[in-house]
């Protein structure tokens, strides 16, 4: 959805059965710059990469063992990090 005119920009329907259905990020078009909003289906590495490899930026809600890496690809627990914040107000 253009958020600006509130009209949609993309929609595609998907076959029931067969290997292209699904909730996915990879099935849209990218732009640069373009940001996409994605409930848990879309919170997947292969869909979540697709948007980025793409230059584009997504907000999805992942599982609790969504894998996590650092920019040097270690791997990261969100949780353990979480802890580590400190609480404000």
């Amino acid at each position: 959805m253009n958020l600006t005119n509130l009209e949609c920009d993309y929609f595609d329907v998907t076959p029931a059965k067969g290997q292209e259905n699904g909730e996915t990020f990879t099935h849209i078009p990218i732009q640069p710059g373009e940001w996409l909003l994605g409930d848990r289906a879309y919170g997947r590495v292969a869909g979540l990469t697709y948007v980025s490899n793409h230059g584009g930026f997504s907000i999805a809600r992942i599982a609790s063992n969504f894998p996590m890496e650092d920019a040097n690809g270690k791997r990261v627990s969100l949780l353990e990090y979480m802890r580590t914040l400190k609480k404000t107000g």
